[in-house]
């Protein structure tokens, strides 16, 4: 009886001194987690540095015990997001210069791995442009200027390029915000393109167009001005038909027009009517 009293004391004291499997893990498992992480593009995809498209993160972790219960990760100033398990993605979409990632693993017994950081540049934006001309004589000499107004709030500017017809005229870099081009007047210009190219220091690109057009048009003007036999002026209320292709545009006030030329013309302070070749009012933006 004494014998078995023994054994039986002995067998409880040896349960109570060895743990479970599960509770051994608690007790074993006192490293964190390792995670790593991938990018999709994994170089930036635009100038300087810069990225111009969405960016895939991939984050897998790893750990030797326990398993990873889930990865946190947040993006710049954001609020920190949840990927259960132990692998997922996110994407990156917003603009910013120097944009934190941050990340780190949990295992399924509380291990915390150190945070991870790392930045990225990206600018997804096309800069903002404003568009003025003006013509005007100076020592017998026409002169049209061409003022740009390029503004990028992320990346910031970094040129505008300059081309008549297919030809290259000039190239002006720098942070502007304004770009000032001025070219000497010559009757070819009426059968040609200029095309102004902005880009920011990513590379996302503007693109102003301005077209010699053949019209006819109608309609109420005001503050006309004439340098030799261009015509000047700022639209109240003008009809305008466009001839190859045909096309049919009102413009209101405020919008400034220059015509050279016209071939049949009633024309004062406050009223035009005729066939005109039309220099600067046609001017089309595009984007990258």
């Amino acid at each position: 009886m004494k014998k078995l009293l023994v054994v039986v004391v002995i067998l409880l004291l040896v349960g109570m001194s060895v743990p479970s499997t599960g509770n051994m893990a608690s007790f074993d498992d006192i490293t964190p987690p390792i995670t790593t992480c991938t990018l999709d593009p994994p170089e930036p995809d635009g100038d300087n540095g810069w990225y111009v498209s969405d960016v895939t993160v991939t984050l897998n972790a790893t750990d030797d015990m326990s398993g990873v219960k889930e990865i946190k990760y947040k993006i710049g100033t954001g609020s920190w997001q949840t990927i259960p398990g132990d692998n997922g993605s996110f994407i990156i979409d917003i603009d910013g210069g120097n944009l934190q990632i941050e990340f780190y693993a949990i295992d399924n017994v509380g291990n915390e791995e150190s945070h991870h950081t790392f930045e990225i540049d990206m600018d997804q934006t096309s800069p903002e442009i404003s568009f003025e001309w003006d013509i005007y004589e100076e020592g017998g000499v026409i002169y049209i200027r061409f003022s740009i107004g390029g503004f990028d709030m992320t990346s910031g500017m970094n040129r505008v390029e300059f081309f008549i017809g297919d030809t290259e005229y000039e190239i002006v870099t720098g942070g502007g915000p304004t770009f000032e081009f001025v070219i000497v007047w010559s009757p070819t210009f009426r059968h040609c393109v200029f095309s102004f190219y902005l880009y920011d220091e990513a590379g996302n690109q503007v693109i102003v167009k301005v077209e010699s057009i053949k019209v006819f048009l109608f309609g109420r003007i005001e503050n006309l001005t004439m340098v030799r036999d261009i015509f000047i002026f700022n639209a109240v209320r003008l009809r305008v038909i466009q001839f190859s292709p045909i096309s049919f545009n009102t413009y209101i006030s405020g919008e400034k027009i220059a015509l050279f030329v016209p071939r049949l013309k009633i024309v004062n302070n406050r009223f035009v009517f005729g066939f005109f070749i039309m220099l600067f009012g046609k001017v089309t933006i595009s984007y990258n």
